[in-house]
């Protein structure tokens, strides 16, 4: 019976028990109903304090919401120049070609980068003071190449370069090669090149472009100088690139080509937005390029519903044919049902990082999945075959079963193997989710290894379903990648996301699993790793627009931030302080609060650590970085005894080991459906839930049974007596039950909801 939050006169009880344990009755006069008017004052004044303090709590929360950006979309400047002007100084469709549109902003990329590759060599030779060798080059070769670029800006704007306008590299159809660029003069190329140090030797004639004012034209003679007329329409000169380059936003690219190689076309454009550079570049046809065309087949993308934003994956679709032509040597005296699930195989293949719960996993797609329940049993038939142990771990145990895992109101059975007896194991998961579990299962037509969810968590895995990318992950990638995924014409992706690398939570493990190293220092990782600070991932695709024959080659490289805007800024000089040895956490933690509806969100707090080590384990690269830094460290036979401490973790003690019963046992979490359920006495509270308004409850008498643990020697008579356990020297009656389970095989407790 719970006691209700109402004052009652329970005259067997002290007063001072009821005060501290009945809630609402802190004063004796409520007791007896004889509340006067100094305790109506004091609820008056608890009322205003109350009413005050959510007063203050709706200030701090509107407080916070105003500290809140709203993300505003990255402004992309209009290059100076249109494509269209730039097309035209091409004279025909016949030429071969490289244009930029806007080159100041390769001078920007080696001015962010100089600033980047500063700080980690700084704080490198700060620990030892000294660099290796090759580091030790490096920063010698940084400190030659600032000054260079110094002396390029400067000589760059006393020739009248103009590098904004852009400038075109043409090789005409007789083999004659020329320069195409904007300048005060024409022999703006001959000043710079003799203010850089090489143009004594240079031989040029230059000269104005007739009908393009501040434009110019370089080559090697009068005569091809004199003879070089631009194209009146760019129509021609479009076409060749949007045949070659399906699919690929012309206009948005700074850096288009169309030029040869070992004779065959090849055409590529550089797109060089705010904190994004995409190149993308057809394949020709050609002997070398055949095999992969005949192989990747564009289509639909159901397993990339169970990748998470921020979490890194490699995703294609295979022609299944060729599949089939590959397993079926392998399929021969195998199971007919486990033939007919990979003949159905559908060509979609998916390895990718779990962000929650932290893990891995590979997913096929099959039409067929009915022949999994065979290779478990396959794999189970001589468990002497299978290794109990990791060779040269010492207390290591691998078991293996078949269970079954529950999610969105499925059972779906699975095949289960754990490793215990690791203690390192045991770290990991207590830090980062990581659990030494890997399992094998069957859902929404889609194979499925899962290596890392512990039995609690696997079953998140299957209730995405197979509804294709999600939104959150389209919007965490670059916009050219989610604009093809829905159309179906990619074939083929590979995205690495780096931030977790220079996270908080990356920091910590470094410093603890090489704490004791004396190969590695941990201050030297993570220097190493600041300089990749100013990425955030790298992306690969092949894509191939219905209806057209070319596939195209994709490469996005995005940026932790950019010049564009407040957010992209902040984010910049965050990423250079963390590189330089600051705290992620305290860096990155402000513009997660600060822009937690910006694409690049998940970024940040990757950084920050503020989501925990899921997002290390998730994005692929931190895990095989965590796994790389721990096995490094035992392998080395510096294996830190602190490590649990060091990450602040407790980890979890192994649980007993399950003994073979020798009568039925039911699980205390489930009743046993053959027994009656026993009737509960009204009067009495359910000694198995304690009154959650009593902090203090009263101690059990040591000379009394306790009531929530029947007297052995006094059986409950509610409850129905079961038969003492056999005297093992004894042998058992030959008595058989065929209700009751064979004592020989081991006992499993029965999941809730399952078949058994």
């Amino acid at each position: 019976m719970r006691p209700t939050t109402r004052c009652s006169v329970a005259l067997p009880l002290t007063l001072s028990f009821l005060v501290t344990t009945i809630p609402g009755c802190s004063k004796i006069e409520e007791l007896t109903g004889k509340k006067d008017e100094t305790v109506a004052k004091t609820d008056e004044k608890s009322e205003a304090k109350t009413d005050e303090k959510k007063a203050e709590e709706k200030k701090a929360d509107e407080k916070k919401e105003e500290a809140k950006v709203e993300a505003a979309p990255i402004p992309v400047a209009p290059m100076l120049t249109g494509l269209d002007a730039m097309l035209a100084f091409v004279p025909d469709d016949k030429a071969e070609f490289v244009i930029v549109r806007d080159a100041s902003v390769f001078a920007e990329y080696a001015e962010e980068g100089a600033k980047f590759f500063e700080g980690p060599l700084t704080a490198l030779g700060a620990d030892g003071g000294a660099l290796p060798g090759d580091l030790a080059q490096a920063k010698a070769g940084l400190d030659v190449a600032k000054v260079k670029m110094a002396e390029i800006v400067t000589a760059v704007a006393a020739s009248g370069f103009r590098p904004q306008e852009g400038g075109a590299m043409i090789k005409l159809a007789s083999g004659k090669s020329l320069i195409v660029f904007a300048a005060d003069k024409p022999t703006a190329v001959v000043d710079l090149a003799k203010a850089l140090g090489g143009g004594d030797k240079m031989t040029a004639t230059c000269k104005a472009i007739d009908g393009h004012a501040g434009w110019n034209v370089c080559t090697d003679d009068q005569a091809t100088a004199d003879g070089y007329k631009p194209a009146a329409d760019p129509a021609p000169v479009r076409k060749v690139l949007s045949d070659e380059l399906p699919g690929v936003d012309l206009d948005e690219s700074n850096v288009l080509a169309h030029v040869s190689a070992d004779g065959k076309p090849l055409s590529f454009a550089v797109a060089t937005l705010p904190g994004l550079v995409h190149l993308a570049m057809g394949l020709p046809d050609s002997p070398d390029v055949a095999p992969m065309k005949a192989a990747l087949a564009p289509g639909a993308a159901p397993t990339l519903s169970q990748v998470q934003a921020g979490a890194g994956f490699a995703w294609m679709r295979v022609n299944p044919e060729m599949i089939k032509s590959a397993m079926k040597d392998g399929m021969n005296g195998a199971p007919p049902q486990v033939v007919s699930m990979f003949d159905s195989l559908t060509g979609e293949f998916v390895v990718a990082g779990e962000v929650s719960p932290g893990g891995l996993f590979i997913q096929a797609g099959a039409s067929d999945t009915a022949g999994m329940g065979a290779l478990y049993d396959e794999a189970l038939k001589d468990p002497s075959k299978l290794p109990a142990t990791i060779p040269d771990l010492k207390d290591s145990k691998v078991t293996w079963e078949k269970t079954q895992i529950q999610a969105a109101g499925a059972t779906v059975d699975a095949f289960h193997v754990a490793i215990t007896g690791v203690k390192e194991a045991d770290v990991l998961k207590a830090y980062a989710g990581l659990s030494p579990d890997f399992w094998t299962f069957a859902h929404d037509n889609m194979l499925t290894f899962a290596a890392g969810p512990d039995a609690a968590n696997v079953g998140k895995m299957v209730e995405a379903g197979g509804a294709g990318p999600s939104a959150d992950l389209l919007a965490s990638l670059p916009h050219q990648l989610a604009d093809a995924l829905p159309k179906n014409e990619v074939s083929m992706v590979v995205h690495l996301p780096v931030d977790a690398l220079q996270g908080a939570s990356m920091r910590k493990v470094v410093d603890a699993a090489l704490k004791t190293s004396t190969e590695l220092k941990p201050a030297q990782i993570n220097a190493v790793l600041g300089f990749l600070a100013p990425l955030s991932s790298a992306t690969f695709w092949v894509a191939q627009p219905s209806g057209t024959t070319i596939p195209v080659v994709h490469l996005a490289v995005q940026g932790i931030g950019n010049r564009a805007t407040d957010e992209g800024k902040a984010a910049l000089e965050a990423a250079r302080k963390v590189a330089a040895g600051g705290d992620p956490a305290t860096e990155f933690g402000t513009l997660a609060s600060s822009y937690g509806s910006s694409p690049m969100a998940f970024a940040y707090h990757a950084r920050a650590g503020d989501q925990g080590p899921g997002a290390l384990v998730g994005s692929g690269t931190g895990a095989v970085a965590l796994m790389g830094a721990i096995g490094f460290a035992i392998a080395t036979g510096a294996s830190n005894p602190t490590l649990a401490d060091d990450l602040g973790v407790k980890p979890e003690e192994p649980p007993p080991p399950l003994e073979i019963p020798t009568k039925p046992v039911t699980p205390k979490h489930e009743p046993d459906p053959k027994k009656p359920t026993p009737k509960k006495d009204p009067k009495k509270p359910d000694p198995a839930k304690p009154d959650p308004a009593k902090p203090d409850p009263v101690k059990p008498d040591p000379k009394k049974p306790d009531p929530a643990k029947p007297d052995p020697a006094k059986p409950d008579p509610k409850k129905p007596v079961e038969p003492p356990k056999p005297d093992p020297k004894k042998p058992p009656k030959p008595t058989p039950d065929p209700k009751k389970p064979d004592p020989k095989k081991p006992f499993r407790p029965v999941r809730p909801g399952s078949k058994g």
